[in-house]
This record gives C-alpha cells, structure tokens and sequence, in this order.
C-alpha cells in the first residue's frame, strides 16, 4: 500500500511540475497571439536560426525528396518526430514545430522527481520539479518557437542518472539494459552529448570499481552502455544517419538481453570480462578517446 502511495506522489508532482511549465511557456503564446509581426502565412514563425534548418530537413521529408548539395539535414533525428507527426496526425508542419518544445521540454520533471525518490528526499524533488521547468535560461532555450533540441537534452541526461542510481538501489535484472537503451536514445537525439555520456559512464565505471567491484549487475549495465558509446565510433556521427543507428543499437542490446536471459551463464564475471575487454579494444581501435585527447591537447597542453 506504502509503495503506491509514494508512486501515486510522484505521478501528481510530476502533472503538476509538467502542467506548471506548459502554462509558463504558454503565456508567452497568449502575449503575442494578437501581433501580426509573429505570424507569416497566418501560423507563428519559428524563433531561432537552428530552428529554420531543422524545419528544411522536416518540409524535405515530408515532400519525400531534397535537391543535391542543399544542405538539408534530411532524415535529422529532430524533424523525424515532426515527419510522424504530420503523418499519423492531422496537424500542420508549422504548428507542430512551433509548439514541440512547449509539450516536450516539461518532460524535465519526470527523472527530477524520480532521482529524489531515490534519494529519498521527494519534498525537495518536488521542489527541484517545479524550479527545473521554469530555470531560467532552460525556459528561454526552450521557449515556443524554439525548435532545436535543447528541448530534451537534460532530460535525457537526467534519466541515464536515475536509472544508474535506480541499479545501484535496485540490484534489478531488467535496470541492467535501461541505462544503455537511454544512452542510444540521448546518442540519436543530440550526437553532441557524446563528451556528457562519456563523463557519465566513467563516473559510473570509477564508482563501482572502488565501492562495488563485486556487484556484476554494475558491469553488467557498463556493457549495454558500452554497446551504444562504441557503435557511435564504429558508425560515423553524422546525424543523417542516426537513425539507422539508433535502430541497430536498439537491436544489438535486445539481442544481448535476450540471450543473457536465456543463457545465464554468459553473465558469469569470466565471460563479462572477455566482452568487455573486447568492446574496450573496439572503443579505441575507432578512435573513442580522440575527444578527450584532442580537448586536453587544446586546453591543457596548448602553448
């Protein structure tokens, strides 16, 4: 009973943080509705330059087609969703990108509220909720218009975190595959996070070799991450073909997952290690620690 209480907690804050930071950026909606210079073709105008760029690549796809060398970033992560969109629902191109950020940027709540629960501190998640919606400089990079994909970047972040955190708490067989399915999901969706992912994962890495080398279902998780980190060196980071990417990825985990629950013996800490010193070899054979190298070379070693 205890625990669907708490569950119930969580599912208010969060409608109440998500509903409290659509309202904030809806106000912004109801401010401009009545001047003309916000509107072309009777619908609102995108707000920012990475916006129209991302928009090329959603009309493009819709249309089904791009000229050569246009630089259209065609089949983009971003203005994929927008292409389903548009497809499944009867909305317009331009009314979709417009409002996105106002629906999805919200979504920051969820993993806040549920690291607190974690933490065991929902009173100051509930908190933290509510300000993350409405930080400042979050509010104003996600603002109607701003189609670009700050929209979900900490979010996604902040979910890897949970369910690192939610392992560690856990012990939970499935907690084991989470981690690397939203690695590839923030991976597809902003090629950028890279630099973040990695900090992640060997914080992740560090903190179970000095305080729970024994607990497999921590390595056991650092191979499913491993999975979606080396396909992005493997593959190119060009993001008109993250999807393709994502989808391999998607597969390859569910692949090893499946087989890991079939066989169990492939989890043994013998065979755990031979896959991951096979996957650490991939990793720097395709160059996975050429960002940090060429960083340090920048700002530590530079002249």
């Amino acid at each position: 009973m205890h625990k669907v209480s708490v569950n119930c907690k969580i599912l208010l804050i969060f409608l109440a943080a998500y509903l409290f930071g659509f309202v904030a950026r809806m106000l912004w909606v109801l401010w401009a509705k009545d001047m003309p210079e916000f509107y072309f073709n009777g619908e609102f105008m995108l707000t920012t330059n990475d916006a129209y760029y991302y928009a090329e690549s959603a009309r493009d796809m819709l249309a089904g087609f791009h000229q050569q060398n246009d630089f259209s970033p065609f089949n983009h992560p971003i203005s994929t969703i927008v292409f389903y969109i548009c497809k499944i629902f009867p909305f317009k191109i331009e009314s979709v990108m417009f409002y996105m950020s106002i629906f999805l940027a919200p979504l920051i709540a969820l993993p806040v509220i549920l690291i607190s629960n974690e933490l065991k501190a929902l009173k100051a998640g509930a908190v933290a909720a509510f300000m993350s919606v409405i930080l400042p400089s979050y509010l104003s990079r996600t603002s109607p218009g701003y189609f670009d994909s700050d929209m979900l970047n900490v979010t996604f972040a902040l979910f890897i975190i949970y369910f690192l955190i939610r392992l560690l708490n856990t012990n939970e067989q499935k907690f084991i595959v989470l981690p690397g399915v939203f690695v590839s999901l923030y991976l597809w969706w902003y090629q950028s996070s890279y630099a973040l992912i990695l900090s992640i994962f060997f914080m992740f890495l560090l903190y179970t070799i000095v305080f729970m080398r024994d607990r497999l279902q921590n390595y056991q998780a650092i191979f499913f991450i491993f999975i979606s980190i080396v396909s992005s060196n493997v593959f190119t980071k060009d993001p008109l073909i993250a999807n393709k990417i994502l989808i391999f990825n998607l597969v390859v985990i569910a692949l090893f997952f499946s087989l890991f629950c079939k066989y169990k013996n492939l989890l043994s800490a013998r065979k755990l290690a031979i896959f991951l010193t096979l996957m650490l070899a991939i990793f720097i054979y395709f160059g996975g620690f050429d960002f940090i190298t060429s960083k340090m070379g920048i700002y530590v070693f530079k002249g």
